[in-house]
């Protein structure tokens, strides 16, 4: 049972419907007016140029090809990091293919022997401070003050930069390779292993592929030659 008086006055729902009919496309937010061509629209300034690479930014970082971190924003307070809740992780590929034009430089200290940090065994990096007018080198991981092998010693300049600091990758690029000496193996170098499989199925054998067999045992005789 409806009241008399629950049911909505017909003049405004009228005076609505009149207004609504009145709206066209072109009055609506948002919308373009006909005839306005956008790509006359101001643009932002350099806006088209792509922003600068992560290397250009952080060049003494370590190239994301050989190792990125799944973040790249780390709490910087054990209480941040308690609230965090993300498994912090990465992914190394030492043996990623280079950029093209571009070379990891090779450091080899030989019988000075890979300089690290005798607490934590940091590496040697572009982060390590040196002090002491060029005799000791402060660990950026653990802050311990480490002595700087006499072969390895160079003076600092009015900034407490090394002199010979163009001629350090080591100390310039967050990406090297170390030649590692042999205190660092576990055991002698084992010759390569080299393992042949012939398939010799009744389409190998129409095809001729089963003469390869014949090179084969050529490389055998070459490799005993030089093994």
């Amino acid at each position: 049972m409806q009241h008399p008086g629950s049911a909505p006055p017909t003049g405004s729902i009228q005076s609505l419907t009149e207004d609504f009919s009145s709206l066209s496309i072109s009055s609506m937010p948002g919308s373009i007016e006909p005839g306005l061509d956008y790509r006359t629209l101001p643009r932002p300034l350099d806006g088209d140029l792509e922003p600068n690479s992560f290397l250009e930014m952080y060049p003494m970082n370590c190239d994301p090809r050989y190792l990125r971190l799944t973040t790249s924003a780390i709490p910087n307070s054990q209480s941040l990091v308690s609230r965090w809740h993300l498994p912090l992780g990465a992914v190394v590929c030492p043996l990623a293919e280079a950029p093209e034009g571009e070379e990891v430089p090779v450091i080899n200290f030989a019988s000075t022997g890979i300089i690290r940090c005798r607490r934590c065994r940091t590496y040697v990096n572009p982060y390590v401070t040196f002090t002491d007018a060029g005799r000791k080198w402060r660990c950026n991981i653990c802050s311990l003050l480490n002595d700087v092998p006499g072969e390895y010693f160079a003076n600092l300049d009015a900034t407490g930069r090394r002199i010979d600091l163009d001629q350090r990758p080591e100390l310039l690029k967050g990406s090297v390779e170390f030649v590692a000496p042999t205190e660092y193996m576990v055991r002698p170098p084992m010759p390569p292993l080299y393992f042949f499989l012939i398939d010799v199925s009744i389409c190998a054998v129409r095809s001729g592929m089963i003469e390869v067999s014949t090179a084969f045992k050529a490389v055998d005789y070459l490799l005993d030659g030089f093994c």
